[in-house]
C-alpha cells in the first residue's frame, strides 16, 4: 500500500496536467525541455555524456513519439524497472518482506536525501553557485523522475543485471559503462569493479587469511585508484572554463562535505555495530562488504578531487550516487534494528520509526509536487491552457510563433514529433542547441525583427521587459556561430522567415489541492 501511496504521488502532475489541459507535455524533473526536445536530443547525441540517451530520444521523434509521450512513458517505466530491480536484489539474499522493505525505504524513499524533503529545503548552500565546502543533493523530486537521464541509465544497468543472472558472467556488468550517464557510471562502475574484484579474491582464495574488513578495503582501494585516474584524464578532454560558468566542475583539490557522507557513515556504522554480533559466517561477511563499499562510495564522490584535481558534476554525483547510498543505509540500518528487536517493546519501537520515517517520505514526494507545510497549502501549477486550433498551430509552425513564456516555450518543443522550440525559447541560450537546427537562427532574427517593428502590439506589450531580455539573450549567442556552425540540413521543411504570429496566453492554471 506504501509502495503504490508513493507512485500515486509522483503521478499526481501528470494526471492533473491530463485532466486540466489538452496538452500533455510537463517536467516531473528537471532539463525535459532540452534534452527531450528534437533539437536538444539531436545535439545531445553528439556529446560524451549524453550520447546514448540523445540517439534514443532522436530515433524515437524520427519515428513519430513526441517529446511529452516518451517524458510520460520513461516515467512510468523508470519507476517500475527501478522497484523490480530493488526488488529483486533484496529478495536474492534477504527474502520477499526485506525486498518489499527495500523498494519503500530504498528506491521510492530516496527523496528523504535531496530537496524535497522540507527538513533538507534551503537548509544548505548550493555548490554550483556559492562558494561553499557542502555538496548536497540540489533536486526537489526523484531523481529517477529525471528524463531521459538518469532513466534511460537505470534501464541499462537493468537489462545487465538481468543478464548476470541468465550467463553468470560478472564481465557483463561492465557492458552497459560506456552508455550510462556520467553520475550513474560513476556510482555503478565503483560498485561493479568491487563486486568484480571481490568474486575474483573469492574465486581464486586470495586473502582468505585476512578478515573480509581487510580484503574489502583492498579491493575498494583499487577502485579508488581506477576512479581518481579517470577523472585525472578527464582534465585533458573536460572544458572546465564552460563547465565553471554552469556550476558543473572545477579544477580544485578542495575537499566536500555531504549530508550523504555523514548519513551514511553514522548509519552503517550503527547498522554493522547492531547486526553483526548475531549475523552467521556468511550473512556478516556480505553486510561487511556492502556497508564498507557504501561508505567509501559515498567518500569518493565527495573527496577524489583532492587527488585527482577534478571536480565533475559534484552536486549530481551527490543528487544521484549519494542519494542512492544514503537511501541503502537506511534500508540496512532498519534491516539491523529488526534482526535486534526481539522483545515486543523492542518489536514497536522499530514498527513506530519505520511508520514515521514512512510518513515523511510521503510529505516530501508530496513537497516535491507542490505542499508548503510552512504556509499550510498545496497546490500544482499547470501552467497555461490553449485552445484546440491554437495547439494545431502551434504543433504545426513552432518555429515561426512568438510564445512569450519560457515555461510554454520549452512545453512546445514537447508536443509534437521533430516540433522546434519557438524563438526567443531560453534553450536558445545554449549554442550547442541553437545550431543543432540551422533554420532556427533566421526564425530567430525574424521573430526579433517583428517584435521590434510592432512594440505597441498588446499581445506584446506586458511581456516587453522579458521579451527583449529573452531576444538579446539568444541573438548574442546566434552571434557567435560561424557559417560554418549552421552549414548541416535543416530538421524540418518549415520555412524559417513565414509570416511571424503571436501566440496570446491566458493566466496559469493552479490546480489548488490545500488553501
Amino acid at each position: 500500500m506504501l509502495i503504490i501511496l508513493g507512485l500515486m504521488a509522483m503521478a499526481l502532475e501528470p494526471a492533473l496536467v491530463y485532466l486540466l489541459r489538452p496538452y500533455l507535455a510537463y517536467e516531473n524533473g528537471w532539463d525535459e525541455t532540452t534534452y527531450l526536445t528534437y533539437q536538444g536530443a539531436r545535439a545531445a547525441a553528439h556529446h560524451p555524456v549524453r550520447f546514448a540517451s540523445g540517439h534514443v530520444v532522436t530515433w524515437l521523434h524520427e519515428l513519430g513519439v513526441s517529446g511529452e509521450i516518451q517524458n510520460l512513458v520513461m516515467d512510468g517505466l523508470a519507476l517500475l524497472v527501478g522497484s523490480a530491480l530493488t526488488f529483486a536484489l533484496v529478495r536474492r539474499f534477504a527474502g520477499p518482506s526485506a525486498g518489499l522493505r527495500a523498494v519503500w525505504f530504498g528506491f521510492i524513499g530516496l527523496v528523504l536525501f535531496n530537496q524535497s524533503n522540507p527538513l533538507l529545503l534551503g537548509a544548505f548552500p548550493n555548490l554550483r553557485f556559492e562558494d561553499t565546502f557542502w555538496a548536497v543533493a540540489w533536486e526537489g523530486f526523484h531523481p529517477f523522475l529525471r528524463t531521459p537521464e538518469p532513466q534511460l541509465s537505470l534501464l541499462w544497468v537493468a537489462l545487465a543485471v538481468a543478464a548476470l543472472g541468465r550467463f553468470r558472467q560478472p564481465a557483463i556488468l561492465l557492458l552497459p559503462v560506456p552508455l550510462l550517464y556520467f553520475p550513474v557510471a560513476v556510482g555503478y562502475g565503483y560498485v561493479v569493479g568491487v563486486f568484480i574484484l571481490w568474486r575474483g579474491l573469492e574465486r581464486f582464495g586470495i586473502g582468505t587469511a585476512h578478515p573480509p574488513v581487510v580484503r574489502v578495503l583492498a579491493c575498494n582501494a583499487l577502485v579508488w585508484l581506477a576512479g581518481v585516474s579517470a577523472f585525472v584524464a578527464a582534465r585533458l578532454v573536460v572544458d572546465f572554463d564552460e563547465a565553471g560558468e554552469f556550476g558543473l566542475g572545477a579544477l580544485t583539490h578542495a575537499p566536500f562535505l555531504s549530508v550523504n557522507l555523514i548519513w551514511t557513515i553514522a548509519a552503517v556504522g550503527a547498522a554493522l555495530a547492531a547486526a553483526s554480533p548475531i549475523l552467521d559466517g556468511t550473512r556478516r561477511t556480505r553486510w561487511i562488504v556492502a556497508g564498507v563499499t557504501v561508505v567509501l562510495l559515498q567518500a569518493f564522490i565527495a573527496l577524489q578531487q583532492v587527488l585527482s584535481g577534478a571536480a565533475i558534476h559534484p552536486t549530481m554525483l551527490q543528487s544521484v550516487v549519494g542519494t542512492c547510498g544514503s537511501a541503502f543505509a537506511l534500508v540496512l540500518l532498519l534491516e539491523a534494528a529488526l534482526l535486534r528487536a526481539t522483545r515486543p517493546d523492542a518489536r514497536a519501537a522499530v514498527a513506530v520509526g519505520a511508520a514515521a520515517c514512512s510518513l515523511w517520505i510521503l510529505v516530501s514526494h508530496h513537497s516535491a509536487q507542490g505542499l508548503d507545510l510552512e504556509r499550510g497549502r498545496y497546490f500544482i501549477v499547470i501552467n497555461h491552457d490553449l485552445p484546440p486550433e491554437d495547439l494545431a498551430r502551434l504543433r504545426e509552425a513552432s518555429l515561426t510563433t512568438i510564445v512569450p513564456s519560457p515555461v510554454l516555450s520549452g512545453y512546445v518543443a514537447l508536443m509534437a514529433p521533430r516540433a522546434l522550440a519557438p524563438p526567443f525559447a531560453h534553450t536558445y541560450a545554449y549554442p550547442w542547441y541553437l545550431k543543432a537546427c540551422p533554420e532556427a537562427v533566421p526564425a530567430l532574427r525574424a521573430a526579433a525583427a517583428y517584435v521590434e517593428a510592432n512594440r505597441d502590439d498588446p499581445r506584446l506589450t506586458e511581456w516587453l521587459p522579458d521579451l527583449d531580455r529573452w531576444m538579446s539573450d539568444v541573438l548574442s549567442v546566434a552571434d557567435t556561430l560561424s557559417p560554418e556552425d549552421l552549414e548541416g540540413p535543416p530538421c524540418t521543411d518549415v520555412d524559417p522567415t513565414r509570416e511571424i504570429t503571436i501566440q496570446p496566453l491566458d493566466g496559469d492554471i493552479f490546480a489548488w489541492i490545500l488553501r
